[in-house]
């Protein structure tokens, strides 16, 4: 790899907080100037005690900082706040619909290849685990997986890297153009600052979109390299590994349904230990039809998992019967 390459990624990180702390700065010294409130007199005043040949290099710094804090407040209020409860909801339309209503192409093309690559790691080891392993330990994992990436095949990490880096961009000035747009519309007659804020709010509202369309496609490439081989995750890794210990480890031969019951218990076994979401293998397991099966996992499971899995069931039960087949299990959090 040579120099530029290692060096790329890292002017990636800075050209989306500089242009939005860029942006954030120009706005408010319009709005200090709307108020006739000179909100950067003081600046001006303690860069006389500093040498000239810093001042564009603090100033740069002042900015990126701004661009930072502003991207950091803007990824609360809108991922952590806005988004997830646009998924709540749409999670509770899609569990109000039958499940024949439910259609592939909701599922986004990362996601379903995400399926497909722990499919062909697990499908060798246990038919039984293939539909019951949650995409969790791959969708949480995939900033390991693209460093991982980074080291095992450059080249495809530079295009999702590209790709990630044009989205976070785009997404990082759309909030910080709004804002200079209702800025600048304080200057400027009513009638030309509304039509200056509705232009500013369609541009942020397609950066936005194309933020998302990018990120969707860097997403893409990298579950592909998972799929291909390219790179792996740190957890589908140790799975894999430690299932094939656990086969070599079994000393007599068993039947198939009780291949299911210790696949299925040694899988609750790993997610729990790690503190992941089990929800998937065991809403598999609560089906009527599998009530011996889920008598047999439980008594194969470790005592402290066993009393866990017994109270989610409690738990389970008094909130809602059966519905039918699993929900998103990357989404529904483990029971505290």
């Amino acid at each position: 790899m040579s120099f530029f390459s290692t060096l790329l990624p890292g002017l990636r990180e800075l050209r989306a907080p500089l242009a939005a702390g860029t942006v954030w700065a120009l706005a408010l010294l319009l709005v200090s100037l709307r108020a006739d409130f000179n909100a950067f007199g003081s600046l001006e005043t303690m860069g006389h005690t500093v040498p000239q040949d810093l001042h564009i290099l603090l100033l740069a710094g002042a900015v990126y900082v701004l661009g930072l804090v502003a991207i950091g407040i803007e990824g609360y209020l809108f991922d952590k706040w806005l988004n997830n409860g646009v998924r709540r909801r749409i999670r509770r339309n899609r569990l109000q619909r039958r499940p024949d209503q439910i259609f592939i192409g909701e599922e986004p093309k990362a996601r379903t290849m995400i399926v497909s690559a722990i499919e062909d790691r697990v499908r060798p080891l246990s038919e039984f685990l293939v539909s019951a392993t949650p995409k969790e330990i791959v969708e949480g994992e995939m900033d390991l997986a693209a460093m991982r990436l980074s080291k095992e095949a450059p080249d495809q990490y530079q295009q999702y890297d590209r790709l990630r880096a044009e989205a976070d961009f785009r997404r990082a000035l759309a909030f910080p153009l709004l804002a200079f747009g209702v800025a600048l519309a304080l200057h400027q007659p009513w009638q030309v600052g509304l039509v200056t804020v509705a232009l500013s709010a369609m541009v942020a509202g397609l950066l936005r979109s194309q933020a998302r369309e990018q990120r969707e496609t860097a997403e893409e490439l990298l579950a592909s390299a998972i799929y291909f081989k390219f790179t792996t995750t740190p957890l589908l890794e140790t799975l894999v590994a430690e299932y094939g210990r656990a086969w070599e480890s079994r000393e007599t031969a068993v039947s198939e349904g009780e291949q299911e019951a210790e696949d299925y218990a040694w899988l609750i076994n790993f997610l729990a230990k790690r503190r992941l979401s089990y929800r998937k293998p065991l809403f598999l397991l609560q089906h009527p039809s599998q009530s011996r099966l889920l008598d047999s996992v439980m008594t194969r499971l470790e005592p402290s998992t066993r009393r866990e899995v017994e109270q989610d069931l409690r738990e389970e039960q008094n909130r809602h019967p059966y519905r039918g087949g699993p929900t998103d299990d990357t989404d529904a959090g483990r029971p505290s």
